[in-house]
């Protein structure tokens, strides 16, 4: 083999190396400010809710009567602290469901809400859904039933 032969493989090598180093996905950057959206999805009825935060200090009651009425808020996570927001929500009079609307650990960075900063949470007459873009909701949760 001559050496301008060797060389060329060499420098093709060399070029491959390089592309494949390069053609990694770069980490996503921590994304820090967040908005939940609390939409009422349905025309008849009512929800009242209370939503809260041990990390963030944050307690809010509201009451949803309209069709696309909506409660929200928006807020700053910290790296060295987890951010955490759940919400009791009641509609009519005998269903209710508690669940977390956002949690650090599962929305943040990349997965969930990360992807936007922003988490929408429609509620429906046969459930709650969730949806990063408030178009493409997927059913995440039934209302539990209970008696007065």
């Amino acid at each position: 083999m001559s050496c301008s032969s060797s060389l060329v493989c060499i420098l093709i090598l060399f070029a491959l190396a390089i592309s494949k180093n390069h053609a990694r996905v770069p980490q996503p950057i921590p994304r820090l400010n967040f908005e939940v959206h609390i939409i009422k999805g349905y025309a008849n009825g009512l929800i009242s809710g209370t939503c809260s935060s041990p990390s963030h200090i944050f307690a809010a009651n509201f009451t949803l009567i309209h069709l696309d009425d909506q409660h929200q808020w928006h807020f700053r996570v910290q790296m060295h602290t987890r951010a955490y927001f759940a919400c009791l929500l009641h509609k009519d009079h005998n269903e209710r469901k508690t669940f977390t609307v956002f949690d650090q650990a599962v929305d943040g960075l990349n997965r969930r809400c990360g992807r936007t900063g922003m988490c929408f949470w429609k509620l429906k007459e046969d459930g709650i859904y969730f949806a990063v873009d408030n178009v493409s909701y997927t059913r995440e949760f039934a209302w539990d039933r209970y008696s007065i």
